[in-house]
């Protein structure tokens, strides 16, 4: 089932009319790599809520800090030209880094991102890129097992931001949880709400017969009374 703005506010307040914007979105992007069910869905929302600061930024802050720096000539991102480090910086809600992963990216969502990177800081492209790289990497499979330190060292390379991706995946548990039951919830309310109305009608209906009884009693009393009267 497909979350809802207020749903996604509910797990990601900070994310405010950005909501919104990006709900159809993700909903699109979860559907077309298979995060699906309420374990996959809370443990994907919990990640990219993290590494977006809760869908405020699709492109990685700049420094650039040391590690930053480390991006440029590394091989194992294909960084090989000058200036790729700082091209090719994080994108998207999963911050997709490195011309490498910025070309197998393009070539699997048909965009040209090598030339034009900035294409993943769109709401779409960015969603589109998370889910991918999400599929990609095995995360569904850890999202069904529950294992989310495996999740956010193949994300992250570490546990950096741990106990805010498992605060995240908490909340989101959570509201998925109350998404599954409430249709439950509803079913029961409406059998209620039919029980409590027949039982109204059968009150009533014995009500109507007793009035009818009392009144014909108290008519047949006076016509008794009427006669004993004309003797």
């Amino acid at each position: 089932m497909p979350i809802t703005a207020q749903q996604l506010l509910q797990i990601l307040p900070n994310a405010g009319a950005k909501a919104g914007v990006f709900v159809p979105v993700l909903n699109t992007a979860m559907g077309r790599f298979q995060i699906v069910g309420s374990k996959r869905v809370a443990a994907f929302i919990a990640q990219i809520g993290h590494e977006s600061g809760q869908l405020v930024y699709v492109r990685e802050m700049w420094g650039p800090t040391p590690a930053q720096a480390k991006y440029e000539g590394r091989k194992d991102l294909g960084n090989s030209v000058p200036g790729d480090g700082f091209k090719y910086r994080g994108r998207g809600l999963i911050q997709i880094t490195g011309r490498a992963n910025y070309a197998e990216c393009g070539e699997a969502l048909a965009l040209n991102l090598i030339n034009q990177p900035e294409l993943l800081e769109q709401p779409k492209n960015a969603c589109l890129s998370a889910a991918w790289f999400w599929a990609t990497n095995g995360l569904n499979t850890l999202a069904d097992a529950g294992d989310s330190e495996k999740i956010t060292r193949r994300i992250n390379g570490g546990l950096n931001g741990q106990a805010d991706r498992l605060k995240l995946w908490t909340k989101a548990t959570e509201v998925k949880l109350l998404l599954r039951i409430l249709p439950y919830i509803s079913a029961v309310l409406l059998v209620a709400a039919a029980l409590f109305g027949a039982y109204r009608y059968g009150v009533t209906v014995m009500d109507d017969k007793w009035e009818a009884k009392w009144v014909a009693r108290d008519e047949a009393d006076a016509a008794a009374s009427l006669r004993a009267g004309s003797f």
